[in-house]
């Protein structure tokens, strides 16, 4: 059965449409171009259309609300370390990631938890309140509806990472319980190959889809479609550049972090 562009039906019969209203709700964040019946249409065709239900839409955000966020994240935000090593649940500090074996360490990078106190009230800080509430609206879950097919209608944790000079993450699959859908979105600009840290998926059948995190850029997956993905270690020389990205699990039901 072909899907409508603006319509999501599940097995009960019930309908529910992506309509004028959560358009218009969306269209101070999202670009024209990802909102039309057409569009939509197409992201789902192509997410729904391969097993490995995934896919990238570039120049995603409204522009004008970038510059903010990468503030927010070099000049206005506190970025703490974070660390995990495999077989060991929740962060460790540096010093148990550092004596851990090469093989052992999963994920080193930085993620932001709050805006400096002298910056709780700046623009950055309000434009990341505004981007999170947007992203646990309605509105947008009806977006993800409309395009992976899956009853979304809570968003988890949503995490804003800085990664630099030899952070990495390495294989694996976000398939934890109630999760339906994972998103990446690319905040920095002037990447270059030469940085390295390119997002790479896994196929079911063996293949690797190399995915470039240029600015704007975002990731939708399937967490469940039975893919793996890392990120490749950031070059060593890579001067004062940094890789930032919104990392967001979206779900069946209410979420701790809603």
């Amino acid at each position: 059965m072909t899907l409508l562009p603006t319509q999501l039906f599940f097995g009960c019969g019930m309908t529910l449409p992506f309509g004028a209203e959560h358009r218009t709700k969306l269209a101070p964040w999202i670009g024209p171009q990802h909102l039309s019946d057409d569009a939509i249409a197409a992201a789902a065709e192509r997410y729904r259309g391969t097993p490995d239900r995934f896919i990238v839409l570039d120049d995603f955000l409204a522009p004008t609300r970038l510059a903010a966020i990468r503030r927010l994240v070099l000049a206005e935000g506190i970025m703490e370390p974070a660390h995990k090593v495999y077989g060991l649940r929740g962060f460790v500090d540096q010093d148990t990631f550092e004596e851990a074996p090469e093989d052992k360490r999963f994920l080193t990078e930085r993620i932001y938890r709050s805006p400096k106190p002298e910056h709780a009230f700046g623009e950055p800080a309000l434009m990341d309140l505004s981007f999170r509430r947007m992203l646990r609206s309605a509105h947008f879950h009806a977006l993800l509806r409309a395009v992976t097919g899956s009853p979304v209608v809570s968003t988890g944790l949503i995490n804003l990472k800085w990664l630099d000079r030899g952070h990495f993450l390495k294989r694996h699959g976000d398939d934890s319980p109630g999760r339906l859908a994972c998103m990446v979105l690319y905040v920095h600009e002037g990447w270059r190959p030469e940085y390295r840290g390119r997002f790479i998926m896994h196929c079911r059948d063996g293949r690797r889809e190399i995915v470039e995190p240029l600015t704007n850029r975002l990731i939708l997956f399937d967490p469940f479609a039975g893919t793996e993905h890392e990120v490749e270690p950031m070059a060593e020389d890579m001067g004062e550049w940094v890789r930032i990205n919104y990392s967001v699990w979206f779900y069946e039901q209410q979420s701790e972090a809603d």
